[in-house]
């Protein structure tokens, strides 16, 4: 037994003491008996827990002088925690656990979704554009197998699908035909069909986007939708020549609208198409430059005839010449007209030569309109324009002395020498330029 100061007055006591002698502080609060298991007060004496039946065990309050030293208050160390307190504890602390490991998982989850989401996304664009890519130069071949066809051009590439034994064959279709049948040619329509449904096949995986993938979503679909026109055009082709290729055009320029709004890159894309599209332009250009040269010929021609006719006319009403052909117009009642120009009108009255006239005023706008087309020339024909030019020029002056002939007759006959003497030599200019090409 030892002898300590009161931590609150420090006068010397026992320190088996339970309260100070001298200013009252308790040390050691009343024994109390609580159940270990439930935490129920025991009654004094008892053996079990009335309430849960537990066997009673005391176990004292003893005081902490050391907190009391620091803080000027006395602490009693609690007893111990009941095991039933215990167990909820590790209950509560199991279930903290489980929701957060769930919210982990979920959020682990989600991020795998959106990842997925967005690898789908990146798959069906780089597979479209394959496609794509394979839609657009099946498309270029038809349009050229269908224009040889037509225009009965020979073409080393076209000629077993638009020949037959050395000769064009009579109907486009069955150069289309001959060409959808070819095995090469059908395994790049195959594969392009397999591509079709790879791609439905990631479009369905893209359903119902979480709100961050909506925007690319939609932009996907469009894309889609362009895709889908312009792949069809290639596995079945319909329409005319002219109505398919401005379809073409029209699905090509739409999907790489839709590409570049959503930021894809399609340059190799844009590049193929756009080496293609300048060789189609090559064969339509060289086609419009033999078809106004034709047109040219033509109208020409019967401008000739026109010509000479009123050179005929106007000769026998000056020095009245006797002519079948022409005494309709230069001796109507059987005498001659007292001036050439009376023998003029009555020709240009006549019916049947009126009816030519026309002819080669239509001739003359249809001209205009082709000339019209063949502006701004690729490089390779730049020459050829400017030949065409000249002798567009040439024939517009030839045309025009037919429909409104001036001057005296000398002057109209010289005049007209010149124009047609010039327009030939154009003409034959043009013929070397479209052999070439």
């Amino acid at each position: 037994m030892a002898m300590i100061e009161c931590p609150n007055c420090m006068m010397q006591i026992s320190d088996k003491a339970k309260k100070c002698v001298h200013c009252g502080t308790i040390f050691i609060l009343e024994e109390k008996s609580l159940c270990i298991e439930c935490g129920a007060e025991l009654e004094e004496g008892a053996s079990i827990c009335s309430k849960c039946g537990c066997p009673a065990k005391v176990e004292p309050i003893a005081p902490n002088y050391e907190t009391f030293q620091q803080t000027g208050t006395l602490k009693i160390d609690a007893m111990k925690k009941p095991k039933g307190i215990k167990l909820l504890v590790c209950v509560i602390v199991l279930l903290l656990l489980t929701i957060t490991a769930a919210i982990l998982t979920m959020q682990y989850q989600q991020k795998k979704t959106a990842e997925k989401y967005a690898q789908n996304l990146d798959l069906a664009m780089s597979t479209m554009l394959s496609g794509a890519d394979i839609a657009g130069s099946c498309c270029a071949f038809i349009d050229h197998v269908w224009f040889n066809a037509i225009y009965q051009r020979t073409d080393n590439a076209t000629d077993k699908y638009t020949q037959s034994d050395g000769e064009f064959v009579s109907d486009f279709n069955k150069a289309l035909e001959n060409l959808f049948a070819d095995s090469n040619f059908y395994d790049r329509i195959n594969s392009l069909m397999e591509n079709q449904e790879k791609v439905r096949s990631i479009i369905q995986e893209l359903e119902n986007p979480s709100e961050e993938y909506t925007d690319a979503c939609e932009a996907v679909l469009k894309i889609y939708d362009a895709y889908l026109t312009l792949t069809d055009m290639a596995i079945n082709p319909t329409g005319s020549l002219q109505t398919f290729s401005s379809d073409f055009d029209a699905a090509d320029a739409e999907f790489a609208s839709y590409c570049q709004t959503a930021k894809i890159d399609i340059s190799q894309y844009q590049e193929n198409r756009e080496t293609e599209k300048a060789l189609r332009r090559s064969r339509e250009y060289a086609e419009n430059l033999r078809y106004a040269m034709n047109m040219i010929i033509s109208g020409a021609a019967d401008s000739e005839n026109c010509c000479n006719l009123i050179v005929q006319v106007w000769n026998h009403a000056i020095w009245q010449k006797k002519d079948t052909a022409t005494d309709k117009y230069t001796r109507p009642n059987g005498y001659f007209v007292s001036d050439f120009n009376d023998a003029l009108e009555n020709l240009f009255a006549d019916p049947d030569f009126q009816t030519q006239i026309n002819a080669i005023t239509e001739n003359q706008e249809t001209v205009n309109s082709i000339i019209g087309k063949l502006k701004n020339p690729p490089e390779e024909y730049k020459a050829a324009y400017d030949t065409l030019a000249d002798c567009y020029r040439a024939y517009r002056t030839f045309t025009n002395m037919a429909i409104n002939p001036t001057g005296s007759l000398t002057s109209f006959s010289e005049d007209f020498n010149t124009a047609d003497t010039e327009l030939m030599l154009y003409y034959h200019d043009m013929e070397f330029y479209l052999q070439e090409q």
